[in-house]
């Protein structure tokens, strides 16, 4: 499947635009590729997360305001969580969104400040439309000074699909 195919079936998805198809309904969540430990393609190169299997991760929340949204409960797995369910390890977490941002965030993130992955925002499952269907969400209201430079701004990247650890 080429990227935009995936771009599509993720929107489509994204949108409820008449629910997965069972074709749809087999298609990664979210991929993770990379120096890991364990995969699940058959390539053994990366790690696809169906969408129950995210979900079946441990679920936390991050109460928050960003940029471009009022304070809210964000809930998702923690990227720790994320990366150590593939035993990842690395220096350099490269995130990539549906319309084609990418970004490094350093490992050292994990430690500092526990980012999650997003998939919902106040209890609604976030949508393309909506920053969907994950957004890498730190807690800006917890450290102001430090996530609300440029470059802190910039990690948080929304319409997530793929991580590739380096």
């Amino acid at each position: 499947m080429n990227r935009r195919t995936l771009q599509l079936a993720v929107l489509g998805m994204g949108l409820g635009l008449g629910g997965p198809s069972p074709r749809a309904a087999k298609r990664p969540l979210l991929t993770v590729s990379g120096r890991l430990q364990r995969t699940n393609d058959t390539a053994g190169q990366g790690y696809a997360f169906s969408e129950e299997e995210f979900l079946a991760l441990p679920q936390r929340s991050i109460t928050t305001a960003t940029i471009w949204t009022p304070t809210a409960r964000f809930i998702g797995p923690g990227l720790a969580d994320v990366l150590s369910h593939v035993q990842a390890s690395g220096e350099t977490i490269r995130f990539s969104a549906l319309n084609d941002y990418s970004v490094d965030v350093p490992w050292t993130d994990l430690e500092r400040y526990a980012p999650l992955l997003a998939h919902s925002r106040d209890g609604q499952r976030m949508g393309v439309a909506k920053y969907g269907p994950l957004w890498l969400m730190y807690p800006r209201d917890q450290f102001p000074t430090e996530l609300s430079g440029r470059v802190a701004t910039t990690r948080f990247i929304w319409q997530v699909y793929a991580i590739k650890v380096i």
